[in-house]
């Protein structure tokens, strides 16, 4: 069976990848659907969303003025660049693909470590990214630093599954 699914794998040329990306899209958009509006983007949001990017995000997605970790060009696929626009689609399904994580990339669910506030936190500041000069991330980073090691780590968010509540051990 395996060797069937590779062979048609290298048959495709390669290009099953970009349908599994393209699977994985329409999938946070249709779990994206059933979320709630997301929460006003507010000064407390921001710092709780920028504490938590510096701290586990900007290693692979990259901050305003800097880059990634050297080890992060090695993964395959590439993380999307969070500090270009365009770059995140919208703040549901940025909560959705925070909340999930994305199979066969080496982005986590974070469900299980971050509440449903503190996704919604993330979530917001990643869409807000791109307009973030490096000047003012310096100056977030000053101010605030990121989040300690132990941030978010209980393990109360719900994510949303096509309108019911979903709990971190519903899998």
């Amino acid at each position: 069976m395996v060797a069937t699914w590779l062979a048609g794998w290298l048959w495709l040329g390669g290009a099953a990848l970009p349908f599994a990306r393209l699977a994985q899209d329409r999938a946070a958009a249709i779990g994206a659907a059933a979320l709630p509006a997301p929460p006003e983007f507010d000064r407390r949001r921001m710092i709780i969303g920028f504490r938590q990017y510096a701290q586990a995000c900007a290693r692979c997605h990259g901050e305003p003025g800097g880059s990634r970790e050297p080890w992060a060009g090695g993964l395959d696929p590439q993380p999307s660049d969070l500090t270009q626009p365009g770059a995140a689609s919208n703040t549901r399904d940025v909560f959705w693909i925070i909340c999930h994580g994305r199979k066969l990339t080496g982005m986590p669910a974070w469900r299980s470590h971050r509440s449903d506030n503190d996704i919604w936190d993330l979530a917001l500041f990643v869409r807000a990214l791109p307009a973030v000069t490096p000047e003012a991330y310096a100056k977030l980073r000053a101010m605030y630093g990121p989040a300690p090691e132990t941030f978010g780590l209980t393990p109360d968010a719900t994510c949303y599954d096509a309108g019911k509540q979903r709990t971190p051990t519903d899998g």
